[in-house]
């Protein structure tokens, strides 16, 4: 790993635990054991940062959760999506997204966009080929349903709506999903989801 990866790496973790304000190029550095200078030998400012995470983030995100909307059972692709967000839930302060969010526009229009297009299109095909094989109800629009499902899950990182003393925000992702599937489910995807549930598989 060189010095740039490293520095990206450790700024990552620091991001995740702390949120992206609290954390200073100064924090950077003496976790590094590093000269501030060293960093700006790699990188204009913390916002050239935040946006390359910001692109690492939305690379791997999107082989992996495309790998489990590629998945030939619709319910079981959206199951291990939904274990996905509550596995990164587990990795990522709170702050992290709403500091994202207020302060640096342009990485948060990259995952906007990212969500907006990419993932739109992939819930959207999914949820059409699960009304085609029965598992979905066949009254429901997926266009519609995938942009609810997509509003909800930065709604559940939101602290002035679900305040961390009051809520595990990872037990309101894992509602959120759950209602989402249900909502969805035919009689034959209702028995599935329930196998999967005896199975302790569901979400």
């Amino acid at each position: 790993m060189n010095m740039k990866e490293r520095i990206l790496a450790e700024t990552n973790k620091l991001f995740f635990a702390y949120g992206i304000r609290s954390v200073t190029m100064d924090d950077i550095a003496k976790n590094l054991s590093i000269s501030k200078k060293s960093i700006y030998q790699y990188f204009e400012d913390k916002d050239e940062i935040v946006m390359t995470l910001m692109q690492q983030m939305v690379e791997k995100n999107h082989c992996e959760v495309r790998f489990f909307f590629n998945c030939p059972d619709p319910i079981q692709g959206l199951i291990h999506a939904a274990h996905l967000i509550q596995q990164r839930l587990s990795e990522i302060n709170p702050c992290f997204m709403l500091d994202l969010r207020k302060y640096y526009p342009k990485a948060w229009d990259l995952h906007h966009e990212y969500m907006n297009k990419h993932i739109y299109n992939e819930l959207t095909d999914t949820i059409q080929r699960g009304i085609a094989s029965g598992v979905f109800r066949s009254d429901i629009q997926p266009k519609i349903i995938a942009k609810m499902r997509l509003e909800q899950v930065p709604v559940g990182f939101d602290t002035h709506i679900f305040p961390v003393d009051q809520f595990d925000l990872k037990e309101v992702q894992r509602q959120f999903a759950d209602h989402f599937i249900r909502g969805m489910l035919s009689e034959k995807g209702l028995e599935i989801y329930t196998q999967f549930s005896q199975k302790n598989e569901v979400i």
